[in-house]
């Protein structure tokens, strides 16, 4: 009898302790499947986290570039996904963004959104970032204002210096597959 006390008990603990991992809500029905948890690619996101000022300077062909400053807030939206929305005055008209960004383990990639109150399109990234978490290389198309509003190629490199500062540049692929900065943004954490 004894023997099985300590069975059963140890079953229970093992159950519990594989209830415990795999984040499954105390109320949960017995057949559920258990909930994702968050991987260190999502956890490489909470650096963005936070209030944020920035100057973007955008590099129009033939012209000198133009810059403008303005201010982002990130937030987390749970353990998976990061919600930033920045506002600036871009050529004398005000603009939003709103951008998210999030890890699909299925597919292996970075995943994100973008929409502006100048654009009636919606973006769509995808990429990667390297080990230590501080650079990460999104890929997206897009309506070129620089090239007659033709969808082309960009890709935009995010590299953190420090948990502070941050450089974002984006780039997009000409018709002969050459790549041409567009738009550089520097940003430092507020406070």
């Amino acid at each position: 009898m004894k023997y099985l006390a300590l069975s059963l008990l140890a079953i229970a603990l093992l159950l519990g302790l594989s209830h415990a991992a795999t984040q499954q809500p105390a109320d949960a029905p017995p057949d559920m499947p258990p909930m994702p948890t968050p991987q260190k690619e999502h956890e490489n996101l909470q650096r963005f986290v936070g209030e944020w000022d920035f100057v973007t300077t955008v590099y129009i062909p033939d012209q000198p570039p133009m810059s403008a400053p303005g201010t982002e807030a990130v937030r987390a939206l749970g353990e998976f996904w990061i919600v930033g929305e920045s506002v600036s005055d871009m050529m004398g008209m005000p603009m939003t963004n709103i951008i998210t960004i999030g890890y699909d383990p299925q597919r292996g990639k970075y995943v994100g959104t973008s929409v502006d109150s100048m654009s009636p399109h919606i973006t769509h990234y995808e990429g990667g970032a390297n080990d230590a978490g501080d650079r990460f290389t999104l890929r997206w198309q897009g309506p070129c204002p620089f090239q007659g509003g033709a969808i082309v190629n960009f890709r935009g490199v995010t590299e953190f210096d420090g948990d502070d500062r941050r450089t974002f540049i984006a780039e997009s692929q000409d018709v002969d597959g050459n790549w041409s900065r567009i738009v550089e943004v520097t940003f430092r954490r507020k406070g």
